[in-house]
């Protein structure tokens, strides 16, 4: 099977890589959608703290709740599984 087939069965909004989905971006921001961190995240299938830094990129005035998507968490460290974990 192809990579365009397994592809296919996704939108291609949802396939882009950054520079395309900006540019994607500001054509739907200027189509008149009601754009939020949450519905930009929702849209193009990215996480809500990228979504927060790309419309920043794209000058959207976003609300001072938003904020909070600002600074990415530190990832949580990994448990060790305690039957796995036993040294063998």
């Amino acid at each position: 099977m192809s990579a365009r087939a397994r592809a296919g069965h996704q939108p291609r909004r949802k396939r882009l890589k950054r520079p395309a989905r900006l540019e994607s971006a500001r054509s739907w921001i200027a189509s008149g959608a009601r754009v939020t961190v949450k519905s930009y995240a929702k849209w193009y299938g990215v996480d809500r703290y990228t979504a927060y830094v790309e419309l920043g990129m794209l000058g959207v005035q976003l609300r001072p709740e938003d904020s909070r998507w600002a600074v990415r968490p530190p990832p949580a460290p990994r448990r060790s599984d305690p039957v796995r974990g036993s040294g063998r």
